[in-house]
Parts: C-alpha cells; structure tokens; sequence
C-alpha cells in the first residue's frame, strides 16, 4: 500500500495572532504547517524544507510578500511552490492589480 504523503504549507505573516490562527486551522485540517514572522525568515524555511505551499501576507516589513514571492519564483529550486496570498479586502485592488500575477491565489481577511 502506498504511503499518503502529508502536505506541507509554510505560512508567512509578521502579525502572531493571525500566524497562529491559520496554522491552528491548517493543523486541525491535517496538514503539516510551518511558520515564519517575516519574508526573510520564510526565504530560509522555504529553501530548507520546500514546501508543498507558500501562504503569505501581501504586507510586512523587511521583506514584503511581492518581494518574497517575486524571490521564490525566480529561484529553481523554489519556483514551482504554489504561492497564495493572504490579504485584506482593501489591499487586493491597489497591490495586487499592479502586479504582473507572479503568484497563484489570494485569500482575504478576516476569515
């Protein structure tokens, strides 16, 4: 029989409260979660494990969530990682219409 592989999702998001929120309902779902505070942390971790996933905020300091999944996209290794956005209703018409589309899907919040 073969083996069920889980799904790792890495999410990304620099406010803790909503970190904890999705991983807590990711975990209870069944899937495999790990978490960064910050862009350049979530570069590390994706490169280190490559995740079946990437959720990301759109807006955090040091390295925003355009510039992490530009990053990830152009990068072999990382390319291929299905990245979701998870953003506020006013953020999606301003930031994400302006962009090229280099991610795949966005989710809003709150959920």
């Amino acid at each position: 029989m073969a083996e069920v592989k889980t799904v790792t999702i890495l999410v990304v998001d620099n406010y803790v409260t909503v970190l904890q929120k999705v991983e807590k309902i990711l975990k209870k779902s069944g899937y495999e979660v790990e978490v960064a505070t910050d862009g350049a942390l979530a570069i590390n971790r994706a490169l280190a494990s490559l995740p079946d996933i990437v959720v990301s905020a759109v807006e955090m300091p040091l390295l925003d969530g355009f510039k992490l999944c530009q990053l990830l996209r152009t990068n072999p290794i990382s390319r291929d990682i299905p990245f979701v956005f998870l953003t506020s209703k006013k953020t999606v018409p301003q930031r994400l219409g302006k962009h090229l589309r280099p991610f795949d899907e966005f989710l809003l919040k709150p959920f």
